[in-house]
């Protein structure tokens, strides 16, 4: 029965792919390769110099009242919800409760290049996922490129709550401004990745491929024993490669007392140390969810994360449960001649703490270089609260003032009204778990079109209630980002 369980089946095919290491010569962004990114999630290790803003209608006084604040202007005529400068995208529009009419002005230009009701801009310019209703909220996902500026006006917004996310490019990128007739003229590619994030297709290779040289795809199967109290080693390479999509099916045993661990490159401290689960987005939850990068379906759960390494690599399931557990992990990776510069290395971190009055929760805080592409968020307690009115604040580089502010922690995931409309699981946002009455909701989101980049360090905070007033309510975040050497 033992030489049954260790029994190893190793299913190995090789195929040799010319791979193109990240190119340092400038890049063009245009409106297809932006719809062409919002499925190319291999390409999220490359730290490519970009940044991400975000303009939101939060509480200037530090209240609650969310909504209807802008940068100039009212909501009864004209308010302007966003103004930048430079070569960049918009990659992100969140709002609870769309009205008026919506203008986007690009590179000083009088005239709109978009210009339609604010409804039909969530509802009818883009397929579903990619824009529409969520769970109390609308979202799009709709890229709009420019070259010099971008100015976001609404007429007649009223009591607006909004998020807008805008993606900075860094001198030299070239960028080619949204065309009118662009969503026409590219209909074909943008059904086909809206029929990706449904999961109809398959996620794009082409990302991994770009991160190191003369690429070589291998896939591996085996079935492993952790048992109580103990750990499995999963996956043990040496060499440049990264893992594309890390599978496993649970055949004995459960995950939920379960922690995943990785080493790149001979690191001394773990780089991916966070409960399986959360790997996988189904912190806290009962319910199947699938999204873009991770799948949690019965006792079967997949991760496509990007996970190169340059040296070596090893991954381990750390079982704490008092009973063994039985797995069939199946790895997908590709082997590299050599790593691409500017690569970031996977990580993947893990916080739980009790609110205390007055202190926000900390979900991540971290030193060095590199981005934030994923978050997944729980929380319990024994009693109902106002515990989702807090906002995220994220603070990039030591700066005293977020630059990164949210309007609620719902909003966050972009849903909204304390997740109206129940549970859901999208390509890039989803909430798994709901229970009001304990405080309970587990939710995540992927940052795929605007990942958080930074030089120094990330510190990432989320507020309880509406003034960090809902202490005692157990939080839980596991953080995932790339960091570089």
């Amino acid at each position: 029965m033992k030489s049954s369980i260790y029994r190893t089946l190793l299913l190995a095919v090789l195929m040799l792919v010319p791979a193109v290491p990240v190119s340092s010569s400038p890049r063009t962004v245009n409106y297809h390769s932006l719809i062409n990114n919002l499925c190319d999630v291999g390409s999220l290790a490359v730290c490519d110099g970009s940044r991400v803003v975000q303009f939101s209608s939060w509480d200037r006084s530090g209240g609650n009242i969310d909504r209807g604040h802008f940068l100039s202007g009212d909501g009864k005529k004209a308010a302007v919800l966003a103004d930048v400068k430079g070569s960049g995208a918009m990659v992100r529009f969140w709002s609870a409760n769309p009205s008026g009419v919506i203008c986007i002005y690009l590179d000083g230009k009088s005239d709109p290049i978009i210009k339609c009701s604010m409804r039909d801009y969530f509802l009818r310019r883009m397929p579903q996922p990619i824009a529409g209703r969520s769970s109390g909220g609308y979202i799009s996902y709709e890229p709009v490129p420019f070259s010099k500026s971008c100015r976001v006006v609404v007429y007649g917004a009223g009591y607006l709550y909004y998020q807008i996310n805008m993606r900075i490019y860094p001198a030299g990128t070239k960028v080619r401004p949204y065309r009118a007739g662009d969503i026409h003229r590219y209909s074909r590619i943008i059904n086909k990745a809206a029929s990706v994030w449904r999961g109809e297709r398959s996620v794009s290779q082409n990302g991994y491929l770009r991160l190191g040289a003369e690429g070589r795809r291998e896939w591996r199967r085996r079935t492993f024993v952790a048992p109580a109290g103990g750990k499995a080693v999963i996956f043990n390479v040496s060499g440049a490669g990264c893992i594309e999509k890390l599978s496993l099916t649970v055949k004995r045993g459960s995950l939920d007392k379960c922690m995943l661990r990785a080493y790149w490159d001979k690191q001394g401290k773990p780089a991916v140390f966070v409960p399986a689960l959360s790997l996988f987005g189904a912190a806290g939850s009962k319910e199947n969810a699938k999204s873009l990068l991770t799948s949690a379906e019965g006792t079967d759960y997949a991760a496509r994360f990007a996970m190169p390494f340059a040296r070596y690599a090893r991954v381990e399931i750390v079982n704490y449960d008092s009973s063994p557990l039985a797995v069939r992990v199946d790895v997908t990776s590709f082997r590299f001649s050599k790593l691409a510069g500017g690569v970031g290395r996977f990580c993947a971190s893990f916080r739980m703490a009790a609110t205390k009055p007055g202190v926000p929760f900390e979900a991540l805080n971290i030193r060095g270089k590199g981005r934030l592409i994923g978050l997944v968020l729980a929380s319990h307690a024994d009693r109902s609260s106002k515990w989702l009115e807090g906002d995220e604040c994220i603070f990039i580089d030591g700066e005293k003032l977020p630059s990164i502010r949210g309007t609620g922690t719902e909003d966050y995931f972009n849903c909204g009204w304390m997740f109206k409309d129940g549970l859901l699981s999208r390509a890039l946002y989803g909430v798994t778990s709901l229970d009001l009455a304990h405080s309970q909701f587990s939710a995540y989101r992927w940052h795929v079109p605007d990942p958080i980049s930074f030089n120094r360090s990330l510190l990432v905070r989320f507020e309880h209630g509406e003034r960090n007033t809902s202490p005692g309510i157990t939080y839980s975040a596991a953080a995932f980002y790339y960091l570089l050497d």
